[in-house]
């Protein structure tokens, strides 16, 4: 990339493109006929869609037209990141990658390897990211006399994948406050040794307090690591990207960025409700609405109501199978159902959407109860124009989806969950409830606007395997999950385009390729609905392994492949 600032006002040329599949993404499009050509213009929006002559002679109008041939490519919209968090991409090269550990010594000796390569002293902290005791040998949790061996002298913590619980070694403990012998907080779970004692787990509320210390010595630099960033998300195609749970570091990094280098994707960010959220809804009051500043802007307020089902710590209204928390477990709520309801009316009296962390279904009942409540009691005659986002709805059952679409609201699944935790979550269910997660299908036939997302960096931001995952639900052993759940590959490039962009209410704007719309493409080295189905109408894995080879953003080019 140029060192020079990437500038909304360098001069973009009208581009045509043609020789290549052209999917819109519109209403039925996998039925349609494929547009021969799209003409953009040098204003960054697409000025036609449709018949090759047509466009050429529409071409005509313009100066300094570019001609591209896509050469048998694929040419879509830019891909709408749904739900992820792109400041803690930054993550990726700032901390020890834990993902494919086998069991505790390797987590051990990757943090301790980790340190010596950064050479991290005991004013800084040891952090590791991505470990998952469901596939480490003996299926535990690291706990700090494990971290110990690492250091007793720098402070140690290794996050779980799911990002909602962690292992700190004892220095990491003492330098955030906590004594071996505190109670657990309000929504949260310390682990504790025989004799009682705190044994470095710590579970959603316990974390919180160990995250706010570790980011006190963990100081990521957005204006080096800024622009590496972004091309994690534009190489996947994603063009519109969700910061979804900005605190006040990461909207300072963000607008001082967009401000002197230039954001090349549009971020929406979510401050999370209570942690100082109307502070940072004040003295960023001009970011928060419907239109974007330099590429950035706050649609809303964020609720993280329960936790993870991979980890146990989802709040569901049936018990978890049998595991280490004894008979009739059902996880817990993070926060109480009138800080869910003064979000809401937060949100709702101010034009502001609401998204909320909801992977089991007893959390998805709080929320859907706080938000009706609000929703009566608010004025604002605008309020039911705001759609409210349940995230994840890992369990959500069909009672909630109905009536979540009588609140206009959009149920948005990380569907890949099929795939990478699937064969947990039935041991974790049972084969009813584990088989149905991510009930997209449910959800199709109710004509709701759903979307898929990732997570990211829970898991990296290739949507394409998400379409994958929602169009195939097979999980990492082979076992076919609830087929009536299942939707199609057109389903799936919808969740991750038009719907997505629906969900922000900028549908006007993105999402499909239609005249009017905003130039945000992106160009695949193959087209989607021709990856080979098998049998039973799933697609290969080739889906989800296609390459992106270009991504561009209001008609100019924001990334290619090499």
């Amino acid at each position: 990339m140029s060192d020079e600032p990437y500038s909304e006002t360098d001069e973009i040329r009208p581009r045509l493109f043609v020789g290549g599949d052209i999917l819109t993404a519109t209403p039925d499009f996998e039925n349609a006929p494929k547009p021969q050509a799209l003409l953009t213009n040098a204003e960054g929006r697409i000025v036609f869609v449709g018949d090759e002559d047509e466009a050429r002679s529409r071409a005509k109008e313009f100066d300094n037209v570019e001609e591209r041939d896509l050469d048998g490519a694929a040419l879509l919209p830019g891909f709408v990141d749904a739900h992820g968090h792109l400041s803690a991409i930054a993550h990726y090269f700032t901390t020890a990658d834990l993902h494919d550990t086998k069991d505790i010594d390797d987590v051990v000796n990757r943090l301790r390897d980790f340190a010596q390569q950064r050479h991290i002293d005991a004013n800084g902290i040891i952090i590791g990211n991505g470990y998952d005791q469901n596939t480490l040998v003996g299926g535990k949790h690291p706990t700090r006399h494990d971290l110990d061996r690492v250091s007793t002298t720098i402070p140690v913590v290794a996050v779980h994948v799911s990002g909602h619980v962690l292992a700190a070694n004892t220095k990491a403990l003492e330098v955030s406050g906590i004594h071996l012998d505190d109670p657990d907080p309000f929504g949260g779970t310390f682990g504790r040794d025989a004799d009682g004692l705190i044994n470095g787990y710590a579970a959603e509320g316990a974390a919180w307090r160990i995250r706010a210390a570790a980011a006190e010595r963990s100081v990521v630099d957005f204006d080096e690591l800024g622009d590496a960033t972004q091309d994690v998300y534009l190489s996947n195609g994603i063009t519109t990207a969700q910061d979804g749970a900005s605190g006040r570091q990461p909207l300072a990094d963000f607008a001082r960025f967009a401000n002197t280098h230039g954001l090349r994707l549009d971020v929406v960010a979510y401050p999370v409700s209570g942690r100082d959220s109307d502070g940072v809804l004040a003295d960023y009051a001009t970011y928060v609405g419907e239109t974007y500043h330099n590429g950035l802007r706050i649609g809303g307020l964020k609720v993280v109501l329960d936790g993870s089902p991979q980890a146990r710590t989802a709040w569901v209204t049936e018990p978890y199978t049998p595991g280490p928390e004894g008979e009739g477990y059902r996880g817990g709520p993070s926060v109480s159902e009138e800080a869910v309801y003064q979000a809401a009316r937060k949100t709702i009296d101010n034009d502001l959407q609401l998204i909320v962390h909801t992977n089991g279904d007893a959390a998805s009942d709080r929320f859907l109860d706080a938000y009706e409540r609000a929703l009566h009691d608010s004025p604002n005659p605008g309020k039911h124009d705001l759609r409210p986002v349940m995230i994840h709805s890992q369990l959500a059952r069909q009672d909630q989806l109905e009536r979540l679409q009588k609140l206009g609201g959009i149920p948005s699944f990380f569907v890949a969950h099929t795939w990478y935790w699937g064969d947990v979550h039935v041991k974790n269910f049972g084969a009813r409830r584990g088989g149905r997660i991510s009930a997209a299908g449910d959800a199709k036939r109710l004509r709701l606007r759903y979307t898929f997302h990732n997570d990211s960096p829970i898991i990296k931001p290739n949507l394409l395997d998400t379409v994958w995952a929602g169009a195939t639900r097979r999980t990492k052993s082979g076992r076919q999950l609830d087929l009536d759940q299942r939707v199609s590959v057109a389903d799936g490039l919808r969740a991750i385009t038009a719907n997505a962009a629906y969900q922000y209410g900028e549908e006007r704007d993105k999402g499909t390729l239609e005249a009017g719309k905003r130039a945000d493409l992106v160009i695949l080295e193959k087209n989607p609905l021709s990856v080979p189905l098998d049998e039973t109408g799933a697609p290969d894995d080739s889906l989800r392994s296609l390459h992106v080879l270009e991504t561009i953003k209001n008609g100019r080019t924001a990334w290619t492949r090499g």
